[in-house]
C-alpha cells in the first residue's frame, strides 16, 4: 500500500526501506543541520511566524473562531521557509490545496462511514482493489495526484535559479546532491533523484505540517477546557518572559510548568497512535512468545504506552503536574527507534514557541454558544480534534 503513492516503490522518509531509506534519511538529517534545525536561525523563523499569527488573530478577538487552519498555515510557513526559501500568504490557493489534500491523506477513511479503514487495509490490502471507492482508496490516491503538481512547481522554479555553489534551502541542497551523483544505483541519481525529492517534500509537508498544527490545535482546546491550567501557564510566562519581548527556546529550562503542560497534551492525544512502520531485517524466533518472520511490519503502540495505568496511574485525567512530580517521565510522540522523526527538535521548538507566544498575548476560552468540545480524537492516521470554536481575549 505504501508504495502506491510513489510509482510502485516504497520511497521517502516515512515509508522508504532498505539502503534507499538509509541514504535518504542520512542526507536529510545532514541537510537539516546545515539549514539550522535546532539553532537560533530556526528559532527566528518560528518567531517570525508567531508575530504574523498574533497579528492575524488580533483581528478575531472576541469572535468565536476555528483556529486549526490558521495554525496549519503558520506551522507550514516555518517549515517551508527552510525547505523552499519562501513562505505562503494565508490566502494562497496552492497552500490551501496542499492543506486540503494532505488532510484527506491523514483522514484516510471510508467515504460512506466513520470507520477507520486503514486499520483493515494495512492487514488486508487486497480490499483496495476489491472496493476502492468504499474503502476510501480512490480518494486517497486522488489526493496525491492533486499534491504532486504543486510540489513539482517549487522544484521547477528552483531549477531555473539554481546555483550549485550557493544552495539557499533544502530543495537547492537536494538538487546539488542530484547534480553531483554519478552512481546509477543511488536514489539521488538523475530522474530517480528528482522523484525521491518529490516524495521527501511530500513527507515533510504531511508530517511537518499536519502533525504540528494538530498538536497546537489540541493544546489550545485543552487550555480553553482547563482554564486553571491556562492560568498557571500565563503566570509562568509573565514571570519568566514578561510582556516586552518574545519567548525564546532559552526560556524552556525556567518554564517547567509550560513544558509539563505541552507534554501532557502530547500524552493525552498521542496523534500518531501507532508509530511509523518498522520492519524486521531477520527472523526473530522468540519475541514475548511470538515468532516474527523476516520483513515483518512492526508498529509501536504509542497510545497504549501513553495510557497505561501502570505507568501513569490516572492516564484518563488531564494533569500536567505529573511531569513535575516525575521529571523523568517521557512521551514518544515522534515515533521510536531508527525511524524517530528527523525534525523532532524543530517540532518541539515550534510547540513551545507558538504556545508561549500565543498565551503571552491572548486568553483562550470556549464558545459559550456552542456545545462543550469533544476531547476524544477523530479516528484517522493522525488523531485530529473535532471542530470546535474558541474565543480569544487580549491580555494586554
Amino acid at each position: 500500500m505504501s508504495a502506491e503513492r510513489s510509482w510502485g516503490h516504497r520511497k521517502g522518509l516515512i515509508f522508504g526501506s532498505g539502503t534507499e531509506w538509509s541514504e535518504q534519511r542520512k542526507f536529510a538529517i545532514s541537510a537539516f543541520k546545515s539549514l539550522g534545525f535546532g539553532t537560533s536561525r530556526a528559532e527566528k523563523e518560528v518567531l517570525d511566524e508567531v508575530i504574523q499569527l498574533n497579528k492575524l488573530l488580533e483581528k478575531d478577538v472576541g469572535v468565536p473562531i476555528s483556529v486549526n487552519q490558521k495554525f496549519h498555515v503558520a506551522v507550514i510557513n516555518t517549515l517551508w521557509h527552510i525547505v523552499a526559501g519562501s513562505r505562503f500568504e494565508y490566502d494562497d490557493p496552492d497552500l490551501h490545496t496542499l492543506i486540503r489534500m494532505t488532510g484527506h491523506v491523514v483522514r484516510f477513511r471510508s467515504l460512506d462511514s466513520d470507520s477507520f479503514m486503514p486499520n483493515i487495509l494495512f492487514f488486508m490490502p487486497w480490499l483496495t482493489r476489491l472496493a476502492p471507492k468504499l474503502s476510501g482508496w480512490d480518494n486517497f490516491l486522488a489526493s496525491f495526484v492533486a499534491i504532486f503538481p504543486v510540489l513539482q512547481r517549487f522544484i521547477d522554479e528552483h531549477k531555473k535559479s539554481f546555483d550549485p555553489n550557493s544552495p539557499r534551502d533544502l530543495i537547492d541542497i537536494y538538487l546539488q546532491k542530484i547534480a553531483n551523483t554519478d552512481d546509477k544505483d543511488s536514489s539521488f541519481f538523475g530522474e530517480l533523484g528528482e522523484k525521491s525529492l518529490l516524495i521527501v517534500l511530500l513527507d515533510l509537508f504531511v508530517a511537518g505540517g499536519e502533525t504540528a498544527s494538530s498538536n497546537l490545535t489540541w493544546g489550545f482546546l485543552f487550555l480553553a477546557s482547563y482554564p486553571e491550567a491556562q492560568a498557571k501557564a500565563h503566570e509562568e510566562i509573565d514571570r519568566v518572559v514578561g510582556k516586552s519581548r518574545l519567548p525564546s527556546v532559552a526560556d524552556r529550562p525556567k518554564m517547567r510548568y509550560t513544558e509539563a503542560l505541552i507534554n501532557e497534551v502530547l500524552r493525552m492525544v498521542t496523534i500518531g497512535a501507532m508509530s511509523i512502520f518498522h520492519s524486521t531485517t531477520e527472523k526473530i524466533s522468540n519475541f514475548h512468545g511470538y515468532t516474527l518472520p523476516k520483513n515483518c511490519i512492526v508498529f509501536g503502540n504509542l497510545w497504549e504506552v501513553h495510557h497505561d495505568p501502570g505507568l501513569w496511574g490516572d492516564p484518563e485525567n488531564f494533569r500536567p503536574e505529573r511531569f513535575l512530580e516525575n521529571p523523568d517521565a517521557s512521551v514518544y510522540v515522534f515515533s521510536t527507534g531508527k525511524r524517530v522523526c528527523p525534525g523532532e527538535s524543530l517540532a518541539r521548538d515550534e510547540l513551545f514557541l507558538f504556545t508561549c507566544g500565543l498565551l503571552q498575548r491572548f486568553k483562550f476560552e470556549l464558545d459559550p454558544a456552542s456545545r462543550a468540545p469533544c476531547l476524544d480524537p477523530m479516528r484517522a492516521a493522525v488523531l485530529r480534534s473535532h471542530d470546535a470554536k474558541l474565543i480569544l481575549r487580549p491580555r494586554y
